[in-house]
């Protein structure tokens, strides 16, 4: 299934989930965050079509378990509509691969089971892009599934752990072996798809 859809069908999660969080307290409330952790990517799909030098059609396709540690750091602004959910705008930087960290824009929205500013559980599904500079012409789509534990420290702020899974659609303009030796340059590829897995674990501050 083409990244694109994926990212469709969690927008439209999202906003199921959004709607679904009934409750009496309707007051509008701005909010804020900080996110940083540790990105563990450990899965590889790729599919690659090129002309080499002597004009042959090279088709490279299939996956691999491949372990690179990364990390991410997020700044958040929202808006909390109920008392058990949020909506909000995220923006950082983040690793993806190996030597491949990019700038990220993303909506995420989450459920809080015991409520916003209390003790306990949430979850949260995200939709975003990303790249290495804001003028790619073919950014990096990224979608997360997550869950936490947020401590409230006080009635202003509270402290979350994470974790949360995570893909990401990326498409080099070169492609490159595992010692970032050039196989195939931007002119001779078709096709350039990489698909990466990978599990975050972050704290953040809320306020």
């Amino acid at each position: 299934m083409k990244i694109k859809y994926v990212i469709s069908a969690v927008i439209l999660l999202l906003t199921a989930q959004f709607l679904s969080a009934r409750n009496p307290e309707r007051k509008v409330e701005i909010t804020g965050g900080l996110e940083w952790g540790y990105t563990a990517t450990f899965y590889q799909n790729h599919n690659y079509i090129f002309y080499d030098e002597e004009g042959m059609r090279v088709d490279i396709v299939g996956g691999a378990f491949d372990y690179v540690s990364n990390g991410h750091i997020l700044g958040r602004l929202g808006l909390r509509f109920f008392n058990r959910a949020d909506f909000t705008f995220n923006f950082g930087y983040s690793g993806i691969q190996d030597a491949r960290r990019i700038l990220t824009y993303s909506l995420r929205t989450g459920y809080y089971y015991k409520g916003y500013r209390n003790n306990g559980i949430f979850n949260f599904i995200e939709g975003g892009v990303g790249g290495a500079s804001t003028f790619e012409s073919l950014p990096i789509v990224f979608g997360k599934l997550g869950a936490g534990y947020r401590i409230k420290l006080n009635k202003d702020l509270s402290l979350d752990a994470i974790i949360s899974y995570q893909i990401a659609g990326d498409h080099p303009k070169n492609l490159e072996d595992k010692d970032h030796n050039v196989i195939a340059y931007y002119h001779q590829l078709r096709r350039s798809d990489i698909f990466n897995s990978a599990l975050n674990f972050s704290i953040a501050l809320n306020f």
